[in-house]
């Protein structure tokens, strides 16, 4: 009978043990892709070619989030081009998706990086014809990026310009 107690304890300490290495090894192996990731993420800022696609707005007026069309609203950094847009399903507006669309010369680009916390900030500023634009990205580890723009928070992910399906509409 003790021989059985002793098994069966030795059976619960092993399966704690074997538990938490394999928590822990979880643990390492997140914290290993999030490294990867960000070293990715790098390489793509600092090629400056890449889109901004915006999955969800958050109104502050309203205190709401709206899911959008990544495909039409977007911040593209192309080179020394930069593009801004946003649209909605009904097609009214300048445009032509029912929104607007700012094409310019990006002035300035920089882009800081936080290895500890693996998290990017970028701002830059497009030259429009209506004047300039300044934006600041924040982009994180797991590619989930954040911007402020008019005065509602814009939430999204980054992908490369060749992976990015956007259908740009007419700029003014």
């Amino acid at each position: 009978m003790r021989f059985c107690v002793v098994c069966l304890f030795l059976a619960i300490g092993f399966f704690g043990i074997s538990e938490n290495t394999n928590s822990q090894s979880k643990k390492e192996l997140r914290k290993m892709q999030s490294t990867q990731n960000f070293f990715v993420l790098d390489s793509v800022l600092k090629a400056k070619r890449f889109v901004f696609d915006v999955d969800f707005i958050t109104d502050m007026t309203a205190y709401r989030n709206k899911h959008i069309n990544p495909s039409i609203n977007f911040i593209e950094v192309d080179g020394d081009k930069g593009v801004i847009q946003t649209g909605n399903y009904t097609g009214i507006g300048g445009n032509g998706f029912g929104g607007y669309t700012v094409e310019g010369k990006i002035l300035s680009y920089n882009l800081s990086q936080d290895s500890k916390n693996l998290n990017h900030n970028l701002k830059f500023s497009i030259n429009s014809k209506r004047g300039p634009i300044f934006i600041t990205i924040d982009v994180t580890s797991n590619n989930r990026t954040t911007t402020v723009i008019g005065g509602d928070i814009w939430n999204g992910h980054l992908v490369t310009i060749d992976n990015s399906g956007i259908y740009k509409g007419h700029s003014y």
